[in-house]
């Protein structure tokens, strides 16, 4: 897909029989974002015990337990579905469901007592029927909930409904141009990552009005999605960070891209649509032009 090419979105044209009862599979999806919310929000602001570390990152002992109450939800409520989890990898496979799950999205931000956190869950079908039609190579988005419990903000999306944060109907912001864009960013934590990151804030910085990191990749996309960021460029992330908030942002009429870098790493691009073709752009010049692309 070229920068000039039509936006497009991943609009699912019809559903395989277990999968029609869409109202259940976001319902499970509310409930176990929830939970792990609430077990995050019990420790929150406490010393936090840290699993490992690395230089730029590390893993702590909330983000299982908070992991654990999502998924003894989902494996109780799909006992068969797949899931795709941060920290226990890949569970269950062979089902044409698929949860991705990230229990806790910021875990710096949380370690030091900042409340911009979060918990992404997303449903996809994998295997669509035979006849059945979608433009999204993650397979056919069923629910998907961006749970932020420090901000008591709950964001969600199904196929058949629009974008919500709060019950309320989103939509991405109305900048036409870069020089009007607040756009969110990170620079990774890998070194080859950061180099090429710091390539891209470089041009970024002369082109928008102000570039913004925050921390929590799922957390940043949804606010793509309700106008409180223009945009985002994020490099090396991994599925489960955008899962959900990709339906999200193009139920409420956003654009999401992902690029991948490796077998399950990504460079991604979301942007209010009035920006999108111009943010893409600018990307493109410093990003590998022969790469696969989820859009």
């Amino acid at each position: 897909m070229s920068p000039t090419d039509p936006i497009r979105r991943s609009v699912p044209l019809s559903f395989p029989a277990e999968t029609r009862d869409l109202r259940r599979i976001h319902a499970v999806a509310l409930e176990a974002a929830r939970a792990a919310g609430d077990v995050l929000m019990a420790a929150f602001g406490r010393h936090q015990a840290v699993d490992s570390q690395t230089t730029h990152d590390l893993k702590l002992a909330v983000d299982r337990l908070s992991e654990a109450a999502a998924l003894s939800i989902l494996q109780t409520r799909f006992p068969d579905h797949e899931i795709v989890s941060e920290e226990k990898g890949l569970i269950n496979p062979g089902h044409g469901i698929r949860w991705y799950l990230d229990p806790l999205d910021g875990t710096v931000n949380y370690f030091m007592g900042q409340p911009y956190f979060c918990t992404c869950l997303a449903c996809y079908h994998t295997l669509p029927e035979a006849g059945t039609e979608t433009i999204d190579p993650l397979g056919q988005p069923l629910a998907a909930v961006v749970y932020a419990p420090a901000l008591n903000k709950c964001f969600e999306a199904v196929p058949n409904g629009p974008a919500l944060c709060n019950g309320q109907t989103v939509q991405p912001g109305p900048e036409k141009r870069l020089s009007e864009a607040v756009i969110g960013f990170s620079y990774g934590s890998d070194p080859a990552t950061m180099q090429r990151m710091l390539l891209v804030s470089q041009a970024l910085v002369r082109r928008v009005r102000k570039v913004r990191i925050f921390g929590a990749t799922g957390l940043d996309l949804a606010h793509v999605a309700c106008g409180g960021l223009s945009g985002l460029v994020q490099g090396s992330v991994k599925v489960w960070d955008f899962a959900a908030a990709k339906m999200i942002i193009e139920k409420a009429g956003g654009y999401f891209r992902a690029d991948p870098i490796d077998d399950d790493r990504w460079q991604i691009t979301a942007a209010a649509p009035g920006i999108a073709v111009e943010l893409l752009r600018l990307v493109a010049r410093i990003s590998s032009p022969d790469r696969q692309t989820v859009s």
